[in-house]
């Protein structure tokens, strides 16, 4: 995901600093993305964070970790600049308690493909002004994204609609009433998806659907949010998706 923001922040002719936990990584982040767009302007030096306008943070989906990247690259910003993150179901205003200037903190949640999806959540929490609501409604507005405000509540709009469908999925395979193939394949058919839910949760990845599922429960108790045994399992043997080679399907390392 944070590769995918910079690409496009990228090709639209914006001044990219990426950010990292480890310089390196930055680095490598920076040469990749000079390289795949081409003319654009990419910077790995923490020290040029001060001349952003935007930071979005994009790191894994977890409170703490987040929160320590927030505190970690807020000193390093303008202290009118935009302050957003990515997180597909933590609560904002959580993530915005440890920061000095809440009031510009607010979720920017882009989809995967990021080059391809259009939709962006803009989602204010208690503690976010509405000015800073604005400027993210304008930022993903110039990005050629179309976005929607959404309120602060766990999943925010499109996973409370896409988890309990997801975790349906999964107990019916997990029941045996259907196979992985067959309802991939009726929803395609039947549905006119452009893939099934088996292939979409290798396509976000089964750690974080169950991530996002436990957000979900967490707050609203419904058991139709909660993350499958299975697949819970699933996520501890490793079978992630994509990103790793194996989940619901394989994925052999292209050549």
């Amino acid at each position: 995901m944070a590769r995918g923001i910079a690409r496009v922040c990228a090709s639209t002719g914006l001044r990219v600093v990426v950010l990292s936990g480890a310089a390196e990584r930055a680095e490598r982040a920076r040469d990749d993305l000079s390289a795949e767009v081409e003319g654009s302007d990419v910077s790995a030096d923490r020290a040029d964070a001060s001349a952003c306008s935007v930071f979005v943070e994009a790191t894994v989906e977890d409170l703490e970790t987040k929160r320590r990247a927030l505190r970690e690259v807020e000193p390093l910003l303008d202290p009118d600049a935009l302050m957003a993150t990515t997180t597909s179901s933590l609560p904002i205003t959580e993530l915005a308690v440890p920061l000095e200037r809440p009031a510009r903190f607010l979720g920017v949640h882009f989809f995967n493909p990021v080059h391809r999806m259009r939709l962006v959540e803009v989602v204010r929490g208690m503690l976010t002004a509405e000015e800073a609501v604005d400027r993210g409604m304008a930022f993903a507005r110039d990005l050629g994204k179309h976005p929607v405000r959404i309120p602060d509540r766990a999943g925010f709009l499109v996973n409370r609609l896409l988890i309990p469908y997801l975790n349906q999925a999964a107990r019916l395979v997990e029941e045996g009433y259907a196979s992985v193939e067959d309802v991939d394949l009726a929803m395609k058919l039947g549905a006119a998806h452009p893939m099934g839910p088996f292939a979409l949760i290798d396509l976000i990845g089964a750690d974080v659907v169950v991530a996002i599922g436990r957000s979900l429960h967490e707050e609203f108790k419904h058991l139709s949010e909660a993350p499958s045994p299975e697949l819970m399992r699933r996520v501890t043997l490793g079978y992630l998706g994509r990103k790793n080679g194996r989940g619901y399907y394989e994925y052999p390392p292209k050549e």
